[in-house]
């Protein structure tokens, strides 16, 4: 049986967990995900490039990287300090036993201030059954498009995890010289 806890033991576990709190939420690559007022937690997405036989919405998958940045913190604006221009290059797209799996390679220059830091790559990949009421060709053509833009979009998460993580390690490396 444990002994009541005494009204300063309570105090002192509360104490305790809000400063575990507070350590937890000022490390790690979502440090800035309650404060996007400071520059160092801004990024402009200038561009994703993909070839025009992918048809994918370029101007929708840019929204959806400042999305993924968001949800790890960083805000989006075109006059931050770090900056990311993304293509597309290879793509592949096979069909078999009945599914279609998609592949997309994106590729990401980070700039801080026009001075490269890092490339950041990712391959997304998703997997679509195909509708067997249809013809396999007449299925695989059908979901193409969308596979791909999963796969894309699967791509961009990769990507926006490891930019936040490049991000607040150079903010850090940063911050430890001043």
């Amino acid at each position: 049986m444990m002994p009541e806890l005494t009204h300063n033991h309570r105090g002192l576990r509360r104490a305790g967990a809000i400063l575990l709190g507070l350590a937890l939420a000022s490390c790690g690559p979502y440090r800035f995900a309650n404060d996007l007022t400071h520059s160092e937690s801004h990024v402009n997405v200038v561009s994703i490039a993909a070839p025009a036989e992918l048809g994918l919405n370029t101007p929708a998958l840019r929204a959806l990287l400042s999305a993924q940045l968001f949800d790890r913190g960083l805000a989006s604006a075109p006059d931050a300090d770090y900056t990311l221009r993304c293509a597309i290059g290879a793509h592949r797209s096979t069909g078999f036993d009945q599914a279609l799996v998609a592949e997309v390679d994106l590729s990401c220059p980070l700039s801080y201030r026009g001075t490269d830091l890092e490339w950041v790559e990712a391959t997304g990949v998703h997997t679509d059954a195909l509708d067997p009421a249809l013809s396999s060709s007449t299925a695989a053509l059908q979901s193409t498009d969308r596979a791909r833009e999963l796969a894309a979009a699967d791509a961009l998460s990769q990507i926006a995890t490891r930019v936040a993580y490049l991000i607040d390690r150079h903010h850090r490396r940063e911050t430890a010289h001043e």
